[in-house]
């Protein structure tokens, strides 16, 4: 797992928390996760988050409907909802 002090928040988009957590500083790299029983953004990435933000400001949000994050998503466009909500995170982010 990670040794780097990971700082947790979240955020609210369309009216839903969205959690993520992060590190380092510099350019950004977002990891989105996929999905599967247990799936998170720490839990998928916990072994990758360390050498990346040594260079890199690190952002792993839990996706929609999986970890801390809100469950449930838009059973009529999954992934254009997915992809809206994380668009809002990152609008949210700057």
């Amino acid at each position: 797992m990670t040794t780097t002090e990971l700082a947790e928040h979240t955020v609210t988009v369309a009216g839903r928390p969205i959690f993520y957590a992060d590190a380092g500083a510099g350019p950004v790299v977002v990891m989105l996760h996929g999905g599967g029983p247990g799936a998170s953004g720490v839990s998928n990435y916990g072994r990758n988050i360390d050498a990346l933000a040594a260079n890199f400001r690190v952002v792993v949000p839990d996706m929609p409907g999986y970890g801390r994050s809100a469950k449930g998503v838009d059973k009529n466009d999954p992934f254009g909802f997915l992809a809206d909500m994380i668009r809002g995170l990152l609008d949210e982010l700057g």
